[in-house]
């Protein structure tokens, strides 16, 4: 299992100096910090949530997701235009599903206002474009441009080898452990 650990380290950047967390010099240098009030960039947290504790589902959920949202904004400060998460996410749901902006408000659940914000920096950029809706005129329907279809299909190949990642750990239980954190994610991702 440290072996594991060690690369999953590696391969997210984390330096050898921070891979040890179980170092006694690093546990007090933090102990001090947090004592004596120091602000210092401790190199990682070393209390987690006890993951048999269901009481502790809240707080593990938003640090999974925070943990994937960083990854996913490394991925998308590499792409050319660099995009955010949530820019990410609009750019993919345009390209599979055409819509107005109304539609991703919903998807996304984050304010209409947001997603027009999202939606102008796309166009400004050239990944988005509005076309007139051929029910109703008034309707402006999104859709990708050449460009926004390629860097999707590029963020695509990222996102799988981030999907590989996140799910490395359930190696050891097989396949079916995969999809069922898929489909358990998506169960909660559900519930409103």
């Amino acid at each position: 299992m440290a072996e594991r650990a060690d690369s999953w380290m590696r391969r997210r950047g984390i330096p050898a100096s921070e891979r040890e967390w179980c170092s006694p010099w690093q546990r007090l240098h933090e102990h001090l910090a947090q004592r004596y009030a120091i602000h210092v960039a401790l190199s990682r947290r070393w209390e987690r949530p006890d993951a048999d504790d269901r009481t502790n589902l809240p707080l593990l959920l938003r640090q999974a997701s925070a943990a994937i949202d960083a990854d996913v904004a490394r991925a998308g400060r590499a792409l050319s235009p660099p995009l955010s998460p949530v820019e990410c996410d609009v750019l993919r749901r345009v390209r599979s599903k055409p819509s107005a902006g109304a539609n991703l408000s919903e998807y996304l659940r984050v304010s209409p206002q947001r997603v027009s914000q999202i939606v102008r920096r796309l166009e400004d950029r050239g990944l988005l474009r509005k076309e007139e809706s051929a029910r109703d005129a008034r309707v402006r329907a999104l859709s990708v441009t050449d460009r926004g279809a390629e860097l999707a299909r590029v963020l695509d190949v990222h996102l799988r080898e981030l999907a590989d990642l996140w799910l490395e750990e359930a190696d050891d239980e097989g396949e079916d452990a995969k999809d069922c954190a898929l489909r358990l994610v998506a169960v909660l991702a559900d519930l409103t």
